[in-house]
């Protein structure tokens, strides 16, 4: 069951990925003070997101929980939802505005995104909690 979940995590992304993308695209875009705000937390999450993969290779996700505490786990969960949604915005906020080629491009980069992302959480459940 949790490969068929695994498996259908890329579609369902890319439709998300999909309207999101075109949801920035209509409503952020035009307003530059709050595109400015998104992509500098966006930059901010996905290099929390670069450290905590360094930081999961160099100590593992047990090692890094008796560190940091059970604040880890809702970091860790935070970072996960927010990954797929911090890449799009930095793809679709650009200084240049495009059509829906470029949405769908960025919904297939996002949903490629997505796979390693869960990956990466099943792995840190299954070190924490143990395989179901």
């Amino acid at each position: 069951m949790e490969l068929l979940g695994i498996t259908l995590s890329v579609p369902a992304a890319f439709v998300c990925s999909a309207g999101y993308a075109w949801l920035l695209s209509t409503f952020v875009w035009q307003r530059l003070s709050i595109r400015r705000v998104v992509r500098v937390t966006s930059l901010a999450v996905l290099g929390l997101i670069v450290l905590e993969v360094v930081l999961l290779a160099l100590l593992g996700a047990v090692r890094l929980r008796r560190i940091s505490g059970p604040l880890f786990y809702a970091i860790h969960l935070a970072l996960f939802f927010a990954a797929v949604p911090s890449l799009a915005n930095l793809l679709v906020l650009r200084r240049e505005r495009r059509g829906w080629r470029y949405i769908l491009g960025v919904a297939c980069v996002c949903a490629a995104f997505a796979l390693p992302m869960v990956l990466l959480q099943c792995g840190v459940s299954e070190a924490l909690f143990g395989v179901d």
